[in-house]
C-alpha cells in the first residue's frame, strides 16, 4: 500500500532506533547487539552486508530503483519474515507512479521528494522534517541517502537514534560483504572499490547532518553518531 508521511510520523514514538550505513567502522560492532530491540533503518543494498531484515529500506538513486529491488522485496514478503517498508525518492527514481504502484502491489511503501522545494501541493522530506522539528531552515538536496534515512528516523518519532557506519570516506572501506551475495545479479549497481567523497561534498554533508541533528535535539530527540 502506498503510504504518506501522515501514516508514518510518530509511528514509533520514543522507541529506540538504529540506522546502519555501510562504512568500514561498522566492523568494530556486534550487529546483533546494536540492533537488538530497536527499529532498524537500512539503505541501498543492505542485503549485501546483513542477514536480518530491516524495518525500513531507504533508497535515493537512479540505479537501485523500484524495478531493481522489487524482486528482493517480494521474496522477503513471500517468506513471511519481517516486512520492511520501502522508502524511495520518486524525485530521483524515474519509475512512474502507476508502474511503481503495480510493481509494489501488496507491499507497503513511501515515496518522497528530496529536491522540489516550495511546492504547495507536496512537501519534500526536508520540509516535512523542518516542520516536525519546528526549525527555521531545512537541509539541502543532499549528497548521500544517509541524510534521508536519518530524517526518516526522526519523523518516525524514534528516540534515541543511533547511527553506525556513516564514515563519509570510502577509503576506509566497506563493512564486510556476505559470502553468498550475488554480485553478478547486481553488478550494474555494485559499489566502485576505492571511491572517495571529495572534500567539498563531505563538508556539505556534514553541514546537512548538523542541521538534522540540531533539529532533533531541539525537540528532545537524542541522535548519537557512532564511529
Amino acid at each position: 500500500m502506498r503510504l504518506e508521511f501522515r501514516n508514518i510520523i510518530n509511528k514509533h514514538k520514543n522507541k529506540p532506533c538504529v540506522f546502519l550505513a555501510h562504512g568500514g567502522s561498522l566492523d568494530k560492532y556486534d550487529i546483533g547487539e546494536i540492533t537488538k530491540d530497536k527499529v532498524i533503518v537500512a539503505c541501498n543494498m543492505w542485503f549485501r552486508h546483513f542477514t536480518f531484515v530491516p524495518d525500513y529500506w531507504v533508497l535515493c538513486n537512479m540505479v537501485t530503483t523500484v524495478p531493481v529491488v522489487s524482486e528482493k522485496l517480494k521474496s522477503i514478503y513471500d517468506k513471511k519474515k519481517k516486512k520492511p517498508i520501502l522508502c524511495y525518492a520518486d524525485s530521483v527514481d524515474e519509475t512512474n507512479k502507476k508502474s511503481a504502484d503495480k510493481i509494489l502491489n501488496g507491499m507497503d511503501y513511501l515515496s518522497y521528494d528530496q529536491r522540489n522545494f516550495d511546492n504547495k501541493n507536496r512537501k519534500t522530506i526536508q520540509e516535512e522534517l523542518q516542520n516536525y522539528c519546528k526549525q527555521q531552515q531545512h537541509f539541502s538536496t543532499g549528497h548521500t541517502v544517509a541524510v534521508y534515512a536519518i530524517a526518516l528516523c526522526i519523523l518516525l518519532g524514534c528516540n534515541p537514534i543511533e547511527i553506525y557506519g556513516l564514515d563519509l570516506d570510502y577509503r576506509t572501506g566497506y563493512y564486510k560483504t556476505l559470502h553468498d551475495f550475488d554480485f553478478e545479479k547486481y553488478s550494474h549497481v555494485a559499489v566502485i572499490p576505492g571511491l572517495t567523497i571529495l572534500d567539498p561534498t563531505r563538508l556539505l554533508t556534514e553541514n546537512d547532518l548538523s542541521i538534522i541533528i540540531k533539529g532533533a535535539n531541539d525537540i528532545g530527540i537524542e541522535v548519537k553518531r557512532k564511529s
